[in-house]
């Protein structure tokens, strides 16, 4: 029985060290995770911005030209180009949205898979150190 304590003590700090390894990848795997969120979240923001201002030049510049030619900055078929014009700006953004949704959901949907894969693997260890602490104790 003597013999055990030692197998015993073995195993149970493999057990201990499998869970602390598990623990410390799910905890780097988020932090990636947040990490390109951040930053599809900061290129969005600078992507939406500069196609604002990229709007903002083309229709003042739209304006500049209706009016320069006598058929005025509003109404009429000037105003549903510039109308148009937003329109289609709005879309692209909301279109930009959408498709960093959908990283932004993969990138988790990863690390949900990571964290499952990395519960199994400390799962695993344990059980493999059960069963040596087992084998070892027993004779076999």
């Amino acid at each position: 029985m003597a013999q055990l304590a030692p197998v015993v003590m073995t195993s149970l700090i493999d057990m201990q060290k499998a869970q602390s390894q598990a623990k410390a990848a799910n905890a780097a795997a988020q932090a990636q995770a947040d990490a390109q969120a951040r930053q599809i979240s900061e290129s969005q923001a600078i992507e939406t911005r500069r196609r604002q201002e990229q709007l903002i030049r083309t229709l003042a510049a739209q304006r500049a030209r209706a009016g320069a030619a006598g058929v005025g900055g509003t109404g009429g078929s000037s105003e549903a180009l510039l109308r148009g014009l937003s329109n289609e700006t709005e879309r692209d953004i909301n279109d930009m949205r959408r498709l960093n949704l959908l990283r932004t959901d993969d990138i988790y949907g990863n690390l949900a898979s990571t964290r499952r894969r990395n519960l199994l693997e400390a799962r695993d260890s344990q059980i493999n150190s059960l069963r040596n602490m087992v084998n070892k104790g027993f004779g076999f």
